[in-house]
């Protein structure tokens, strides 16, 4: 099993923003992680890439526990992560940017074999043309763009990718989902944060439903998505 979640709990003093969330994610699927604005989504993530440490519970990734390693570890043990608000260095070409997902992800390669995967990924992300333009002159669109091709140079074994499609257009979402679903076919595992039902429908293997820091619902995508209980949360309609 790629990852394993055993009873995953994060707490920030009395706030419990992920409680006892168990789950197992096998190389090569991808998993959808939905629910309303603070049900836990993103500190899960963080979680996983040890950003944050949990406060009980453990992270196995290839059955190794991570609660001793660092986020630049995860990043080196094939944990990538694509942020909802893009991490892009401005003054940094878009090629540069690109280039160090290849220089600090798993593959740790020096510059001129970072290069090469950067142009690929460019291409795969279709922002080939921006290469040689400050990353910072990208519209938000753009950015999020290339916070996708630094993914795919950085070659992760487990993609954390939280709704970055969010705002983009029918034409972006159709290449985004492609170079996603392209992760995958190199046998990459991906938990995918977003808020598009469509996106979630057309590209999960199994949802994982979080409320409050619980998991209300995990499972088929077509039953979890008509499941009352989950519509009701994921609108947050529900009066607790």
């Amino acid at each position: 099993m790629l990852l394993e979640l055993v009873d995953v709990a994060k707490h920030f003093g009395g706030v419990r923003a992920v409680n006892g969330v168990a789950a197992k994610v096998q190389a090569g699927s991808i998993v959808g992680l939905i629910g309303p604005n603070g049900s836990g989504k993103t500190t899960l993530l963080n979680v996983v890439s040890s950003s944050l440490k949990p406060t009980s519970g453990r992270v196995l990734v290839d059955g190794h526990d991570t609660r001793r390693w660092s986020p630049s570890a995860a990043s080196r043990a094939g944990v990538g992560r694509a942020f909802q608000i893009p991490q892009t260095m401005d003054d940094l070409s878009v090629l540069e940017n690109c280039m160090l997902g290849a220089m600090f992800g798993s593959r740790g390669w020096e510059k001129a074999r970072a290069r090469k995967a950067a142009e690929e990924a460019l291409e795969e992300a279709e922002l080939a043309g921006a290469a040689d333009q400050p990353a910072g002159t990208l519209s938000l669109a753009g950015r999020k763009q290339l916070e996708l091709a630094r993914l795919l140079a950085a070659a992760p074994r487990l993609a954390l990718v939280d709704e970055v499609m969010a705002g983009l257009s029918p034409a972006q979402l159709h290449i985004a989902e492609r170079a996603l679903f392209g992760l995958r076919s190199r046998n990459a595992a991906l938990i995918l944060v977003e808020h598009v039902p469509g996106v979630i429908a057309r590209m999960a293997d199994e949802i994982i439903v979080l409320h409050h820091g619980n998991v209300l619902a995990h499972g088929d995508p077509q039953a979890i998505l008509s499941n009352q209980d989950v519509v009701d949360a994921y609108l947050g309609t529900r009066s607790h």
